[in-house]
Protein backbone atom coordinates (compact mmCIF):
# COMPACT_ATOMS: atom_id res chain seq x y z
CA UNK A 1 0.00 0.00 0.00
CA UNK A 2 1.19 3.17 -0.90
CA UNK A 3 1.45 5.52 2.39
CA UNK A 4 -0.52 8.60 2.96
CA UNK A 5 -3.84 6.49 1.20
CA UNK A 6 -6.89 5.50 3.65
CA UNK A 7 -7.69 1.43 3.02
CA UNK A 8 -11.08 1.11 2.39
CA UNK A 9 -11.74 4.04 -0.17
CA UNK A 10 -12.26 3.23 -3.76
CA UNK A 11 -8.89 2.59 -5.72
CA UNK A 12 -9.74 5.83 -7.76
CA UNK A 13 -9.63 8.04 -5.02
CA UNK A 14 -7.44 7.08 -2.75
CA UNK A 15 -4.60 9.40 -4.65
CA UNK A 16 -6.46 12.35 -3.78
CA UNK A 17 -8.22 11.83 -0.15
CA UNK A 18 -5.13 11.79 2.28
CA UNK A 19 -6.70 12.98 4.96
CA UNK A 20 -10.06 10.84 5.01
CA UNK A 21 -12.95 10.89 3.17
CA UNK A 22 -14.49 14.03 5.17
CA UNK A 23 -14.43 16.83 3.02
CA UNK A 24 -15.19 20.89 3.21
CA UNK A 25 -16.50 22.67 0.40
CA UNK A 26 -14.67 20.84 -2.07
CA UNK A 27 -11.28 20.70 -0.24
CA UNK A 28 -10.24 17.99 1.51
CA UNK A 29 -10.47 18.59 5.60
CA UNK A 30 -6.94 19.21 7.36
CA UNK A 31 -5.83 16.66 9.80
CA UNK A 32 -8.14 15.36 12.85
CA UNK A 33 -10.95 17.05 10.34
CA UNK A 34 -10.59 20.31 10.51
CA UNK A 35 -11.02 23.04 7.85
CA UNK A 36 -7.65 23.68 5.69
CA UNK A 37 -7.91 27.94 5.92
CA UNK A 38 -5.08 30.06 3.93
CA UNK A 39 -3.26 31.40 7.19
CA UNK A 40 -2.33 27.66 7.71
CA UNK A 41 -1.34 27.47 4.23
CA UNK A 42 0.33 30.63 3.83
CA UNK A 43 4.07 30.77 3.57
CA UNK A 44 5.94 33.85 5.10
CA UNK A 45 7.69 36.54 3.06
CA UNK A 46 5.35 35.48 0.02
CA UNK A 47 2.22 38.12 -1.12
CA UNK A 48 -0.69 36.70 -2.21
CA UNK A 49 -1.41 36.26 -5.59
CA UNK A 50 -5.12 36.77 -4.80
CA UNK A 51 -7.02 39.26 -3.07
CA UNK A 52 -8.61 38.03 0.50
CA UNK A 53 -11.69 36.47 0.55
CA UNK A 54 -15.05 38.18 1.67
CA UNK A 55 -17.48 37.24 3.82
CA UNK A 56 -20.30 36.01 1.29
CA UNK A 57 -18.20 35.67 -1.44
CA UNK A 58 -18.31 38.21 -4.87
CA UNK A 59 -21.30 37.95 -6.35
CA UNK A 60 -20.59 40.15 -9.15
CA UNK A 61 -18.26 39.20 -12.24
CA UNK A 62 -17.20 41.67 -14.85
CA UNK A 63 -15.18 40.03 -18.17
CA UNK A 64 -12.85 41.80 -20.11
CA UNK A 65 -11.79 41.44 -23.98
CA UNK A 66 -8.27 42.68 -24.76
CA UNK A 67 -5.83 42.21 -27.80
CA UNK A 68 -2.92 40.32 -27.44
CA UNK A 69 -0.45 42.68 -27.13
CA UNK A 70 -2.57 44.19 -24.51
CA UNK A 71 -2.94 40.72 -22.55
CA UNK A 72 1.12 40.50 -22.73
CA UNK A 73 1.32 44.61 -21.12
CA UNK A 74 -1.07 43.05 -18.22
CA UNK A 75 1.07 39.63 -17.60
CA UNK A 76 3.87 41.38 -17.33
CA UNK A 77 2.56 44.57 -14.93
CA UNK A 78 1.13 41.56 -12.85
CA UNK A 79 4.26 39.80 -12.25
CA UNK A 80 6.01 42.65 -11.63
CA UNK A 81 3.39 43.96 -9.46
CA UNK A 82 3.47 40.05 -7.57
CA UNK A 83 -0.25 39.53 -7.96
CA UNK A 84 -2.84 37.99 -11.01
CA UNK A 85 -4.31 40.23 -13.71
CA UNK A 86 -7.92 40.07 -11.68
CA UNK A 87 -6.10 41.65 -8.97
CA UNK A 88 -3.82 44.07 -10.57
CA UNK A 89 -6.87 45.03 -12.78
CA UNK A 90 -9.64 45.71 -9.51
CA UNK A 91 -6.84 47.30 -7.76
CA UNK A 92 -6.03 49.90 -10.58
CA UNK A 93 -9.70 50.86 -10.98
CA UNK A 94 -10.16 51.27 -7.16
CA UNK A 95 -7.02 53.20 -6.27
CA UNK A 96 -7.20 56.72 -4.87
CA UNK A 97 -4.43 58.02 -6.86
CA UNK A 98 -4.15 56.92 -10.61
CA UNK A 99 -1.32 54.31 -11.30
CA UNK A 100 -1.13 53.66 -7.58
CA UNK A 101 -2.29 49.96 -6.36
CA UNK A 102 -2.45 48.47 -2.71
CA UNK A 103 0.12 46.17 -3.33
CA UNK A 104 2.72 49.47 -4.25
CA UNK A 105 1.98 50.72 -1.18
CA UNK A 106 2.18 47.93 0.92
CA UNK A 107 5.70 47.39 -0.44
CA UNK A 108 6.16 51.53 0.04
CA UNK A 109 4.99 51.11 3.24
CA UNK A 110 7.20 47.81 3.98
CA UNK A 111 10.33 49.95 2.77
CA UNK A 112 9.55 52.71 5.67
CA UNK A 113 9.41 50.27 8.32
CA UNK A 114 12.94 48.98 7.10
CA UNK A 115 14.51 52.23 7.01
CA UNK A 116 12.44 53.41 10.48
CA UNK A 117 14.56 50.18 11.82
CA UNK A 118 17.66 51.18 10.04
CA UNK A 119 17.51 54.84 11.95
CA UNK A 120 16.38 53.30 15.30
CA UNK A 121 19.46 51.41 15.62
CA UNK A 122 21.49 53.77 14.21
CA UNK A 123 20.09 56.51 16.71
CA UNK A 124 20.77 53.60 18.97
CA UNK A 125 24.56 53.62 18.03
CA UNK A 126 24.83 57.41 18.33
CA UNK A 127 23.51 57.80 21.71
CA UNK A 128 25.69 55.01 22.58
CA UNK A 129 28.93 57.22 21.25
CA UNK A 130 27.70 60.38 22.90
CA UNK A 131 27.58 58.59 26.44
CA UNK A 132 31.05 57.48 25.94
CA UNK A 133 32.03 61.07 24.35
CA UNK A 134 30.32 62.75 27.33
CA UNK A 135 31.73 60.31 30.15
CA UNK A 136 35.26 60.76 28.89
CA UNK A 137 35.54 64.30 27.69
CA UNK A 138 36.13 63.46 24.16
CA UNK A 139 35.79 61.21 21.47
CA UNK A 140 37.98 57.72 21.73
CA UNK A 141 40.16 57.23 18.63
CA UNK A 142 38.54 53.83 18.40
CA UNK A 143 34.75 54.96 18.26
CA UNK A 144 35.68 56.83 15.04
CA UNK A 145 34.96 54.31 12.41
CA UNK A 146 31.98 53.78 14.00
CA UNK A 147 30.72 57.00 14.18
CA UNK A 148 31.88 57.69 10.53
CA UNK A 149 29.63 54.15 9.93
CA UNK A 150 26.70 54.93 11.75
CA UNK A 151 26.16 58.62 9.89
CA UNK A 152 26.74 57.10 6.35
CA UNK A 153 24.03 54.38 7.52
CA UNK A 154 21.80 58.00 8.55
CA UNK A 155 22.92 59.70 5.37
CA UNK A 156 21.85 56.31 2.89
CA UNK A 157 18.38 55.79 4.92
CA UNK A 158 17.59 59.59 5.10
CA UNK A 159 18.65 59.59 1.19
CA UNK A 160 15.99 56.64 1.02
CA UNK A 161 13.30 58.62 2.57
CA UNK A 162 13.76 61.30 0.55
CA UNK A 163 13.01 58.81 -2.63
CA UNK A 164 9.33 57.54 -1.44
CA UNK A 165 8.53 60.46 -0.20
CA UNK A 166 9.41 61.47 -3.67
CA UNK A 167 7.83 59.18 -5.23
CA UNK A 168 4.67 59.71 -3.56
CA UNK A 169 4.67 63.11 -4.10
CA UNK A 170 4.08 64.11 -0.63
CA UNK A 171 6.68 66.96 -0.69
CA UNK A 172 7.16 69.25 -3.45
Amino acid sequence: MVSGLIPGLPPRNRSHWRCGPRRVRGRCAGPGGGVVTDEANARPGRVRRRRANVPGGRAKKHEVWVSAEEEAELYQRALRAGVGIPRLLAEAAMADVPGETMTERRKQLTELFRLHRTLAGAANNLNQIARVTNAEGMLPVELRAALASTMAEVRTAAEHVQGVIEANGLRS
